[in-house]
């Protein structure tokens, strides 16, 4: 319920002012104190991102699908499957 909405919204201010260098640092900050186990609602909106122009939002990304890959492999298994049969190569690659 409420988690979820929190998650959702701190998802849209990273991706729609995350390339600001004050809320990508703040970002970075705070990221390693919320539970891991916070963002397994949100898997799929992170590989969609995956492929974020912003460089620093994309290394941002690929931290924390690694750290939920360290804690959970099992719940990348299947979304990451998925995205590497994307018809954009860039996703693939990704």
């Amino acid at each position: 319920g409420q988690r979820l909405q929190d998650i959702l919204r701190l998802l849209h201010l990273w991706f729609e002012h995350g390339s600001r260098q004050a809320v990508h640092k703040a970002l970075v900050n705070r990221f390693e104190t919320i539970s891991i186990d916070v963002w397994l609602d949100v898997i799929p909106q992170l590989i969609a991102r995956i492929q974020t122009a912003d460089s620093k939002n994309r290394k941002l990304v690929h931290d924390l699908l690694c750290r939920i890959g360290k804690a959970h492999p099992q719940a990348l298994i299947y979304p990451l499957a998925v995205a590497s049969k994307s018809t954009s190569k860039r996703r693939r690659k990704a």
